[in-house]
């Protein structure tokens, strides 16, 4: 008589291959970057530069891409930018989503836009980066704290490198590199690189940890997206707050920040004053 047919298949994966696959997923445990800017960094006229991300590790950043794509096939629209989804007439492909939605333009946009803020706050990935008043900045007298900070866009990319590493330390005690992934626009990609390397010179830590800076098309990124959005609204609430003081957060801003949990730095006319004295006390 033939012997039974098992009632319980066989493991698919033995010990050895078990093993062998938690040490891939420790291989490519990388963490990640992802930032865009808003506000025109080099332009004088500026008054606010916002420089944001978001930080994460690649297996999340994976998982954050499939949420995002899914999100944009089901409202069937463009990449997500900020500037071209507020001012669409000046945009050919979300011109068309306007034309397409018609009446109900200003509803459906907020419906899509709080989809894709809430693939961010349902994601494991966290806010990095600042938000500098720039026009107080290039107006302060000429001090330690000023030559340190060098410019607006320095200062904004040193916050939210040195706020990924922290992070990264709190996180695990296995030293991962971490990268830094950028929107390939022409006018501050190099520069955020040289800066990088300044960082490099002065911190250690920096030279140690970020083992990496990539310029991509924001397009097919979707982390690069979402930090447009953070990076936008950030410094949308920022210039509010400076006319209206009591101005709230807005939905979406929460929504971005895991409800103000992860929030870029704030950089105001009073914190940089703030931060110029510290520095100058201590010299």
């Amino acid at each position: 008589m033939s012997s039974a047919s098992p009632l319980i298949a066989q493991a698919p994966y033995q010990e050895d291959d078990l093993r062998n696959s938690r040490r891939e997923v420790l291989q490519v445990a990388y963490y990640r970057i992802t930032a865009d800017e808003s506000g025109k960094l080099r332009n004088n006229n500026c008054d606010y530069t916002s420089f944001c991300g978001y930080f994460g590790n690649s297996l999340e950043w994976s998982r954050f891409e499939v949420e995002w794509e899914a999100a944009r096939a089901k409202w069937g629209v463009p990449p997500i930018h900020m500037a071209k989804i507020y001012h669409p007439d000046e945009d050919e492909r979300w011109s068309k989503i306007k034309q397409k939605w018609g009446k109900q333009w200003d509803r459906l946009r907020d419906d899509m836009l709080r989809d894709f803020y809430t693939v961010v706050f349902n994601a494991k990935v966290a806010c990095v980066g600042a938000v500098v008043d720039a026009a107080h900045f290039r107006n302060m007298p000429d001090s330690a704290y000023k030559q340190a900070a060098r410019d607006p866009i320095f200062l904004s990319e040193q916050e939210m490198i040195m706020a990924a590493i922290e992070r990264a330390e709190n996180t695990s005690s296995v030293a991962y590199p971490i990268s830094l992934v950028i929107d390939d626009d022409p006018e501050f990609a190099m520069e955020c690189y040289k800066l990088l390397n300044v960082l490099k010179g002065n911190f250690e830590k920096v030279k140690q940890r970020i083992s990496g800076i990539c310029f991509v098309n924001d397009d097919v990124y979707p982390g690069v997206q979402a930090a447009d959005m953070i990076a936008y609204e950030a410094r949308r609430w920022m210039v509010e707050r400076k006319k209206y003081p009591d101005s709230k957060p807005s939905t979406m801003y929460r929504g971005l920040t895991h409800n103000l949990v992860n929030q870029p730095r704030l950089l105001t006319a009073a914190q940089l004053e703030e931060l110029n004295g510290s520095m100058g006390a201590s010299s």
